[in-house]
């Protein structure tokens, strides 16, 4: 398990990632879900847990994943053409920064905040807004397991 430091380090990296598909309308965003084996791989290191409830977890998990994993690909075309759209209108957009804010619950788990500003034509002044997406520690580098939310209100 990553220590807080290091997830928010590696996290805002990853944050740099999506952000960048986002923004270039890159379709491998949809291949960053977090696949069911992951998922199921890092419910089995929660020590904390009793076996039957991690046992729980992870049959819901698989009960669940089907529907989670369209929901996932839905959020992903909605997100990519509305930033697509947004660009071909000649809007530009200047990563600023992610923050990892970690799970109570879960380590390893946590909401990534991409903040960003939008220069949109006919906009007297730059936007400054935000993508929001969950995403999960795996063996293999970080994955979405939720996404993508309303940023909160910036001021």
């Amino acid at each position: 398990m990553y220590s807080f430091a290091q997830a928010q380090q590696t996290a805002e990296e990853y944050g740099i990632v999506i952000f960048n598909y986002i923004i270039q309308n890159n379709t491998q965003l949809n291949k960053e879900f977090v696949d069911l084996v992951q998922y199921t791989s890092y419910i089995d290191r929660l020590e904390k847990l009793p076996e039957e409830e991690r046992e729980a977890i992870k049959l819901d998990a698989t009960k669940s994943y089907a529907e989670v994993r369209q929901l996932f690909d839905l959020a992903c075309t909605n997100i990519l053409n509305l930033y697509q759209s947004n660009t071909e209108l000649g809007a530009t957009f200047i990563f600023l920064n992610s923050v990892f804010a970690k799970s109570k619950n879960f380590p390893d788990i946590g909401l990534v905040t991409c903040y960003y500003q939008a220069n949109i034509p006919g906009e007297e002044e730059p936007l400054e807004d935000a993508i929001v997406f969950e995403c999960i520690k795996t063996g293999s580098g970080w994955r979405i397991l939720d996404g993508f939310f309303d940023a909160p209100e910036i001021n």
